[in-house]
């Protein structure tokens, strides 16, 4: 995430606005500080985000960032679904199949996931 700030950062150098608002980060955030002196720069990527429909199943969709080309500090994002699975099941929830359910739910019915294999720092 210090990565993909820095490059939204990089439009925006000596902006008083936003160096103040990186100052105080580094001040909050020891982490923050030692990431942000790594001076990695990342643009957005494609995710795969997991949702969890209690009684229904699990959906996962690969979420895709793109630009608004007129206002550069915009982004649309685009789900779809990633297997057979995902797409017979949203297809069920559009189809209003599960809308009577009650929410909210415990957390672990409706928990956003990260793949096992995306590195979280």
């Amino acid at each position: 995430m210090v990565a993909r700030f820095r490059a939204v950062y990089g439009r925006h150098l000596g902006e008083p606005a936003w160096e103040e608002f990186v100052g105080d980060l580094r001040a909050a955030s020891p982490d923050f500080a030692r990431i942000w002196e790594e001076h990695e720069v990342a643009g957005p990527k494609n995710l795969v985000k997991r949702f969890r429909y209690p009684g229904m199943g699990e959906l996962s969709m690969m979420s895709t960032s793109l630009a608004v080309l007129s206002d550069p500090d915009l982004r649309i994002i685009v789900y779809t679904p990633v297997d057979e699975a995902g797409r017979e099941l949203l297809g069920r929830l559009l189809a209003g199949e599960g809308a009577g359910r009650r929410y909210p739910c415990g957390c672990a019915d409706l928990a956003l996931t990260a793949p096992r294999s995306l590195k979280v720092q």
